[in-house]
């Protein structure tokens, strides 16, 4: 297929890119800069200016687009907001206008808003944040521009992704740097219950979702195991031969949720790396100041 990309050279597109191309589809990703690593074919525009996009896009015709950019991060105030808003709605614009007929768009589990428990897509996010009301803003935009054009719409909302290159202030890096100077971790509520899902995994289930023919609505992308906080702070600790930071901690309240992740097995997709190791493994990449 001849798939176009945005955002192939952040966190979650840079495992993408390389599995489109190994797979033999015809990659053109979107960027600002020259080249993207794993993309072959790299197309130098602004995402936040369609002029900048529209002709090459046009040119190269895709299959398929797979809509992984929000920049800014983690900028999420309404400016910030509404510039992506903005973009997202170019883009579908561009993309029917260039002959694509599927789309697949990158949410987020903070939709569920505050939700607890094992979450399905088919369920209404109770209070959703600023950054979560656009992004189903936006959901709904494309599922409206893809049925007026007779095209096929998915969404995917991945949980806490974790892995060799995450924002720096994220939970397990902020770990790794305090056990490594020898100073405990400050954390808020170690008893808080997230579903963490490493990064090569999700980009794994985003290419199992777009080399499907039967793929479309929403889709969760996490591992449907629930992890306290204070689980993830001990795997780190481990993965650095250290003594566990938190003891006989108590059966956790649900403070938390988790994917139900029946839609993506339906696909026969799941994740390949447990919490330990995909941690150890992560770990031992920093420890080499790869990332």
């Amino acid at each position: 297929m001849r798939i176009f990309v945005t955002g192939g050279s952040g966190f979650i597109g840079s495992y993408l890119l390389p599995l489109l191309v190994s797979g033999g589809h015809e990659v053109l990703s979107l960027g600002r800069g020259a080249g993207m690593q794993g993309a072959p074919r790299a197309l130098r525009g602004d995402l936040y200016e369609p002029d900048s996009y529209r002709a090459e896009l046009a040119r190269f015709r895709p299959d398929f687009a797979i809509h992984l950019a929000w920049g800014g991060l983690p900028d999420y105030s309404l400016g910030n907001c509404r510039r992506n808003l903005l973009a997202g709605i170019d883009l579908f614009e561009a993309l029917g206008q260039a002959g694509c007929n599927r789309i697949f768009t990158l949410g987020t589990c903070w939709e569920y808003g505050k939700l607890t428990g094992a979450v399905k897509e088919s369920e209404q996010g109770v209070e959703p944040g600023m950054f979560a009301t656009f992004k189903i803003a936006l959901n709904a935009i494309g599922q409206s521009c893809c049925q007026a054009d007779g095209s096929q719409f998915i969404w995917a909302r991945p949980f806490f992704v974790y892995g060799p290159g995450q924002r720096a202030s994220s939970l397990i890096p902020s770990c790794y740097r305090s056990l490594s100077d020898g100073s405990a971790p400050e954390i808020n509520n170690p008893m808080a219950v997230n579903d963490f899902v490493h990064v090569a995994d999700v980009a794994d289930a985003i290419r199992a979702l777009v080399e499907s023919d039967e793929a479309a609505g929403a889709y969760n992308i996490g591992t449907g195991r629930p992890a306290a906080v204070w689980e993830v702070v001990n795997a780190v600790a481990a993965s650095l031969s250290l003594p566990p930071v938190h003891h006989d901690m108590p059966p956790a309240a649900v403070t938390g949720l988790w994917a139900d992740t029946g839609r993506m097995e339906a696909f026969g997709w799941r994740p390949a790396m447990t919490l330990e190791a995909g941690i150890a493994q992560t770990i031992e990449i920093w420890k080499t100041g790869q990332n």
